[in-house]
């Protein structure tokens, strides 16, 4: 059995392995809600002609005008700076694997954290548990006295 200083250092590195978790979970759901904003573009585009009117995003705040030329194919960003030619059914597949393999690991992080939260609860089980015997050991022993010489007092009021 661990000691309270160990089960105290335990629970705090997975608290700490937690909160980790938790920004991480933050991220996966703020990459799957660009790709599904990413999949809504998608199909907003494809119903668009050649030649219509739209605002094309530079940064997430800055967007321009621009007409459309081609409504056949699209620049698909992949990652690390490279993108690739694709018609919009491409892209769509694309986008739709990118969310599918975002939710798988957001399920396994929240099984994860889940695992640890159970780890965290058995900890703290065990801390309650040490302070309760502590409590229990120092009635037994510094705290008896205390009860009887309480009794004592109370006889000297009669």
């Amino acid at each position: 059995e661990l000691g309270n200083e160990q089960l105290q250092y335990l629970y705090a590195q997975i608290e700490r392995e937690l909160e980790m978790h938790e920004q991480q979970l933050q991220m996966l759901k703020a990459a799957l809600a660009k790709y599904q904003k990413a999949d809504a573009t998608l199909t907003s585009f494809a119903e668009r002609d050649a030649g219509a009117d739209m605002l094309v995003p530079l940064t997430s705040s800055l967007y321009v005008p621009a007409k459309v030329d081609d409504v056949k194919s699209i620049l698909c960003d992949i990652g690390t700076g490279f993108y690739v030619e694709r018609d919009v059914d491409g892209a769509k597949a694309f986008v739709a694997r990118k969310q599918s393999m975002l939710r798988e690991q957001s399920q396994v992080l929240q099984k994860s954290m889940a695992l640890k939260r159970q780890h965290m609860a058995a900890v703290q089980s065990a801390l309650q548990k040490q302070a309760m015997a502590a409590a229990r050991a120092q009635r037994r022993g510094g705290g008896g006295g205390g009860r009887a010489g309480a009794a004592d007092d109370d006889d000297d009021d009669d």
